[in-house]
């Protein structure tokens, strides 16, 4: 399954995605946990900054272009050590907040927080995402 599939959700298919706003006036849901950058749970790849690929004497930079390049890193990021995948668990049946602004109806939801949703609450045993 693509990655853009499996982002693209049906209404209470999966515990919700919150959009986190600093308004006046502006609440936090019951129940609802944060996984913003200042958390374990945050994205490290911010778009427009540069990250290294490969080891530090041979790799390269390159530049994150937009959310969904972002989102694509992250998700390989988490998945790519059993530490960060384990923080999962912690999130499972939470609705997550993030400022990224939500998707619309039937489009894949490019943020991290989805990312967390559905590796906290996967579908099947296994996922297996081909970028």
């Amino acid at each position: 399954m693509r990655l853009a599939a499996l982002l693209t959700v049906e209404p209470g298919q999966y515990p919700p995605r919150v959009q986190q706003r600093r308004s006046a006036g502006w609440r936090k849901p019951p129940g609802a946990r944060g996984v913003g950058r200042g958390t374990p749970y945050g994205n490290p790849f911010v778009v427009g900054a540069t990250f290294h690929i490969g080891p530090a004497w041979s790799g390269r930079d390159e530049l994150v272009r937009d959310r969904e390049h972002a989102v694509r890193l992250f998700y390989r990021w988490v998945l790519g050590a059993q530490s960060r995948a384990v923080l999962a668990v912690d999130l499972a049946e939470k609705p997550l907040m993030c400022f990224c602004p939500l998707p619309e109806p039937g489009r894949p939801d490019w943020c991290h927080a989805a990312v967390w949703i559905i590796l906290a609450n996967p579908p099947t045993k296994e996922l297996i995402v081909d970028g």
